[in-house]
């Protein structure tokens, strides 16, 4: 019953004369006239889909009316499916908001990439009924990604370009009185454990792996190293 209503909603929603089929929605989906598999839809009346009048045209806007079906039961769905590990691996460009205190919020490009969220399920973050569309929070990775100072975090994945590396490029020497340029507050928050050194030397992610880097460059476990990051304990060691 429900996907009888919805269908019939649908078909009024877009009128007697529907959209052609093939016809591409307002993003650009099933652009092509055989883009749809009929052999997997043999078990549905051709009346679901298409006026009695056409058989060219759709009772529904693509993808609205896929997805009245495809997105009913998303807590049972297999997403992959349709949706192809070849596609999903690529990264995605996510514009998100960052605040830091005493500056002006700044937008930022970063790379989205559902491999590395791979402990997640989809409908964790694609809550919209219907659409599947992901939560505005979702969208902002503000849901999640809400303490960028939490010991173990992997900083690169956000951090890791070029306004972050050039600054601490020679002649600074970016592993010692970082307080000249950040506030204290900010820098007493840090530990420089491995995953904050990988920002900067992501080349080495696979040297020594289970050791901290500061044990062996600076002979120092990264809470002894700490002290090292504010002015006030002088310079190298």
């Amino acid at each position: 019953m429900f996907l009888v209503a919805a269908l019939a909603a649908a078909r009024v929603a877009v009128g007697s004369d529907g959209p052609a089929l093939g016809a591409a929605g307002a993003e650009g989906v099933h652009q092509k006239s055989d883009s749809f598999p009929h052999d997997r839809h043999k078990k549905l009346a051709c009346l679901t889909c298409h006026l009695p009048t056409s058989q060219k045209v759709l009772t529904f806007q693509p993808p609205r009316g896929c997805q009245i079906c495809h997105h009913q039961s998303p807590q049972q769905a297999d997403c992959k499916k349709c949706h192809p590990a070849e596609v999903l691996d690529r990264p995605m460009d996510v514009r998100v908001t960052i605040t830091v205190p005493k500056h002006d919020p700044r937008a930022r490009t970063v790379g989205y990439q559902h491999s590395l969220h791979d402990k997640k399920k989809c409908i964790d973050c694609h809550v919209t009924p219907v659409t599947m569309e992901p939560s505005d929070s979702v969208v902002k990775c503000q849901s999640c990604h809400t303490d960028h100072h939490q010991s173990g975090r992997r900083c690169a994945t956000c951090h890791q370009t070029s306004v972050i590396r050039e600054p601490h490029e020679a002649p600074i020497a970016p592993h010692y009185g970082c307080d000249r340029c950040h506030t204290p507050a900010r820098i007493a928050a840090l530990e420089p454990t491995r995953t904050l050194c990988l920002v900067c030397h992501s080349t080495e992610q696979d040297h020594h792996e289970s050791k901290q880097c500061t044990e062996c460059h600076f002979l120092a476990s990264p809470e002894e190293f700490r002290t090292h990051l504010s002015t006030a304990a002088g310079s190298a060691p």
